[in-house]
This record gives structure tokens, sequence and C-alpha cells, in this order.
């Protein structure tokens, strides 16, 4: 005769063991599911010289950058850039000379150039290939930029004379007309870049980096400085 007992225990064992196997296999799925596809990646920071060449205006940029190897020569890249340009205006130089060659300057006399700051924060994505052995690294790709200036869009500088009792002129002011400001502006545009290895220490990688871009909005900027990485393997 069968034991009631002894037959629920044995039903019981093989119910836990089915159990601890789907458990088992639930948790396999997931740890494969969160299984990184392209872990080796690398994270850094980058500064140099900026020359925005639609303006003429010198300057400088910060960046941070963030790599994704898709295999051993293709990387997969994302920046985010500032750059801060700065300059003044050369018309009112040159106006001014011709206006004092044939004027009297009161000694109270002073103008000084419209000066003016260019600042932009841009987005950046696009994949690259190394050469030589990964001594060298040239890309391309997209990216968006957020741009504001204080100069104005359309201006005029006027230097105004006077007769003088004894026949001549003399220069009593100068100013800026200015038609129309556009400080802000959104454009979409494309870059090229190159990154030079430098040396490699145990932590820091250092490269030197060129790039050029250009934009819907006409603008042309071109940069050359350093870029500073650290290797990391994401897990999760």
């Amino acid at each position: 005769m069968i034991d009631k007992n002894k037959f629920g225990l044995v039903n019981a064992m093989n119910l836990s063991l089915i159990a601890m196997l789907l458990l088992s296999c639930n948790y396999t799925i997931a740890q494969d599911a969160k299984k990184i596809k392209f872990p080796d990646r690398t994270l850094g920071f980058s500064t140099g010289i900026s020359q925005h060449l639609s303006q003429s205006l010198p300057g400088g940029y910060l960046g941070i950058n963030h790599e994704i190897n898709l295999s051993k020569k293709i990387k997969l890249h994302h920046n985010l850039t500032f750059t801060l340009h700065k300059g003044e205006d050369g018309t009112q130089a040159s106006i001014l000379s011709n206006a004092t060659a044939t004027t009297t300057v009161p000694p109270d006399f002073n103008s000084v150039p419209l000066k003016f700051i260019t600042a932009g924060i841009q987005t950046f994505s696009g994949v690259s290939r190394s050469l030589f052995s990964g001594k060298l690294m040239i890309g391309a790709g997209a990216l968006l930029r957020y741009q504001t200036t204080t100069k104005p869009e359309n201006y005029e500088f006027t230097a105004t004379t006077r007769p003088t009792t004894t026949g001549g002129t003399f220069l009593y002011r100068a100013f800026y007309q200015i038609n129309s400001i556009r400080p802000h502006s959104l454009a979409a545009g494309a870059m090229v870049f190159a990154d030079i290895h430098l040396f490699k220490t145990k932590i820091i990688e250092t490269k030197g980096n060129l790039s050029f871009q250009w934009d819907s909005r006409g603008d042309r900027i071109f940069g050359a400085g350093i870029k500073l990485q650290k290797s990391y393997r994401k897990t999760s």
C-alpha cells in the first residue's frame, strides 16, 4: 500500500526542483538580456583654440567626448561642445582715420570700436575609422548648433563733422546705428575631424585634435587642440 505522506513529500520535492530550475533559467535569460553589445568605451575631455572663419573671430572651445568601440577600427562618437569667440568692428578704425585726415579733432573727442562675443553650444554624432595601428583616427558626422551673439546683424558706423568759423571742419561725433538684431540662431551642419595619438599613460591617453565644421547659417569654424581620454568597460 502507497504511503500518502511519502508520496506527497516526493511531489513537493519535485515541484521545488522544477521551481528552482525555472528560476535559474529566468536568471540566466535576464543576465543575457542585460549584456552590453558594445561594452568597450571611452570618455574624454577636449579643449583648444577655435577660429570662427565666417566672422574672422578668434576664440576657444571646451568639449566632452564619448566613444563606443563598434570594432577594432570603427568607433561611434557623441560630443557636447561649447565655443566662445570675441571680436571688434574693423570698419570703425578705417572710417575714423579718413575723417581725421581732413578734419580737426577736438581734445575731448573719443570713440572705441564695437566689441562683441559669439557663444555657441552644439551636439555632434558621427563615426570614425582608425588608421596606422590606431595612431590616426579620421571621422565625420552631423551636428546641431545653438549660437548667440552680441553683434548686430545689420549696422552702420558714422562719423559726423561740423564747419568751423575759419572755413574748416571738425569731427564732433561718431556713433553706431543698429538696423537689425538677430542674437539667437539654431542651425544644423556637419563636421570632419582627425585625432592624432600623442602619448599614453596607464590611465590617460592624449591626442591632438583637428576639426572643421560648417552649418546651414553659413558659419564655418576651425578647431585645433588636445583631447584627454580614459577607457572603460560598461557592464550594465
